[in-house]
């Protein structure tokens, strides 16, 4: 197992009667991006001030790459803040992001950066996180209530309750975790649909999967699921703004709305998939499904003229058959592959 770039261990702090963290125990790892949730009140910016030497434990110890902040000397954790960022809801968000992301930090600390935001302009802040971390390769944790959002991007979520970690693991794994008070607080946030598209969440999604093998094991219903990916999202984004690029995707998913039938259904599975579920359709069909639309899809519908229309948009789509004894896993692993994705076209 790898080492922790930042760890807490046993962490207590207390304001006047309020005890606001209860013996917490945390790791952040190196290269990640990691999510912290939880509850309003809860602490969660108390533990980020935690991290870069803005307060201190009253009990426990936290360690920044194997040195406990507890035996360097003031020097040295000025030092350390110099090798962090902090980027808090009330900044103006893209351009703080932007100029707190090019100055090549080894850690970002970002609390609530997207909160007010309209749906465009708050995928856009997350396509900056992911495009610079990709790019520069720092360390990121965030604060945020954007549930299901930040199961896109997010190698690690943590829920903080009650002074307490209540939860530290993978997106999948908080999605799979079978602890109530988990599922009430990520259930209770997640939103009906997923604003930017319009369409299903990602765990909608699957359900959706679901009740079809269902059908097909009860009533031998066949059906299909589809991927479709834009292959090049994080370049458009540089290259026609996040924000362009937001519109764009916004645009596509409208795109492959108009083109579904009534017992379809379709939803955001990452900042850059789109999962299509093809009711009572077998592998050629879904396969005529990507063809249609490779065949009629053009850049005007999907970029706007004075967003950069000479953007190319490099869009993949694997397509396969669910059968009775399937998993979603499955399905979408041989759709994914390369002897499934039939179609790999561009629009210029």
């Amino acid at each position: 197992m790898a080492q922790p770039l930042i760890q807490f261990k046993d962490v207590f702090k207390k304001f006047g009667d309020s005890q606001v963290l209860q013996g917490v125990d945390l790791c952040i790892y190196q290269g990640e991006i990691t999510t912290i949730i939880g509850k309003s009140g809860e602490g969660k910016s108390v533990l980020l001030k935690h991290m870069i030497g803005l307060m201190h434990p009253d009990a426990g110890e936290i360690v920044l790459d194997g040195r406990p902040l507890s035996k360097m000397k003031f020097s040295e954790i000025d030092k350390l803040r110099g090798k962090f960022s902090y980027i808090s809801g009330g900044m103006k968000r893209r351009v703080a992001l932007a100029r707190a992301l090019v100055t090549d930090p080894e850690v970002v600390l970002l609390d609530e950066p997207t909160t007010g935001l309209d749906p465009i302009r708050r995928n856009a802040v997350y396509a900056l996180i992911v495009g610079f971390q990709k790019k520069f390769g720092f360390t990121a944790v965030m604060i945020s209530h954007e549930i299901p959002d930040v199961f896109y991007f997010s190698q690690r979520i943590v829920m903080l309750d009650e002074g307490k970690i209540r939860f530290e693991g993978t997106p999948e794994e908080i999605r799979r975790c079978d602890d109530p008070l988990v599922q009430q607080f990520i259930r209770g946030l997640e939103k009906p649909r997923d604003a930017l598209t319009g369409m299903a969440t990602q765990l909608q999604g699957e359900r959706k999967f679901q009740e079809e093998l269902a059908r097909l094991q009860s009533d031998r219903i066949i059906f299909s699921a589809v991927m479709l990916t834009v292959e090049n999202l994080d370049e458009l984004n540089e290259k026609i703004g996040p924000v362009a690029g937001q519109i764009m995707l916004k645009n596509f998913a409208a795109q492959i709305k108009q083109r579904l039938d009534i017992t379809d259904s379709c939803s955001r599975y990452s900042l850059d998939r789109i999962l299509v579920v093809l009711h009572n359709a077998d592998k050629d069909e879904a396969r005529e499904f990507a063809r249609r639309l490779a065949r009629e899809l053009k850049t005007k519908d999907l970029l706007n003229s004075h967003e950069g229309a000479d953007g190319a948009i490099r869009i993949s789509a694997g397509y396969a058959q669910a059968d009775e004894n399937s998993l979603i896993k499955e399905v979408l692993a041989r759709a994914e592959s390369k002897d499934s994705r039939y179609f790999e076209f561009e629009l210029n």
